[in-house]
């Protein structure tokens, strides 16, 4: 489902991935970087970003409101 490129703006990314009908699909943003970066569609066709890691983030704390 997914499928490797090098560096390219997101924006063309995600217009690859909504012309190719890739929803619910990924493609990676860089080949070369360490960081395992995504451009990805929803199934219904909303834009996001996927990143892969080994660290753990910390935890949000989120304020009341």
């Amino acid at each position: 489902m997914s499928q490797s490129m090098t560096m390219t703006s997101i924006e063309v990314l995600w217009e690859t991935l909504l012309s190719a009908d890739e929803r619910g699909g990924a493609r990676r943003v860089d080949d070369t970087h360490p960081c395992d970066l995504y451009g990805a569609l929803s199934e219904d066709g909303r834009p996001g970003l996927l990143l892969f890691s080994d660290v753990a983030l910390p935890s949000l704390q989120l304020s009341p409101r």
